[in-house]
């Protein structure tokens, strides 16, 4: 049988693509804000905790600490599905791009918080020559599909 014009109902079609295509997105982004909004809270509350190691980006240890080691901690970050759309419309206005900006932010924070779990499992009490190192991870299209962050640095022991 020919599909004609006269028998489709437009206001049927709408309705099947607002409940197909837009109500998923909208509940996809709901899920993304509110695990980004728990994991900015979590680490809120973990650097809010009180006996933190000292970092600093100095070459050189200041007098009286010993016992080198390397240690490092990398985070990887990827946006939800939904924010693709804002992103892309984004790159073609031009500017900033806030929501890859608050992913790469949130990214350094966790990647600090590791070190200094790792830093405290070595017993150690300074982190000299703090260094990051961030890497876009993306597919062929050039879509970026999210961020790795590593930190590391030399942790050293206060010698008594």
């Amino acid at each position: 049988m020919p599909w004609t014009l006269d028998k489709i109902n437009l206001w049927s079609i709408l309705q099947n693509w607002l409940f197909l295509t837009l109500l998923p997105a909208f509940i996809f982004w709901i899920i993304a804000r509110v695990m980004s909004y728990r994991h900015a809270q979590s680490l809120a509350a973990r650097e809010a905790m009180t006996p933190r190691p000292r970092l600093t980006t100095l070459k050189h240890p200041p007098e009286g600490y010993g016992n080198p080691v390397i240690v490092s901690a990398n985070v990887v970050i990827s946006h939800s599905k939904t924010r693709v759309f804002a992103i892309l419309w984004r790159r073609m206005i031009g500017g900033n791009v806030p929501i890859l900006e608050r992913m790469v932010n949130r990214a350094r924070r966790e990647a600090i918080l590791r070190l200094e779990e790792e830093i405290t499992a070595r017993h150690a009490d300074l982190l000299v020559n703090l260094r990051f190192t961030s890497h876009n991870l993306g597919t062929s299209s050039g879509r970026s599909l999210g961020v790795e962050v590593v930190a590391y640095g030399t942790a050293l022991q206060k010698i008594q």
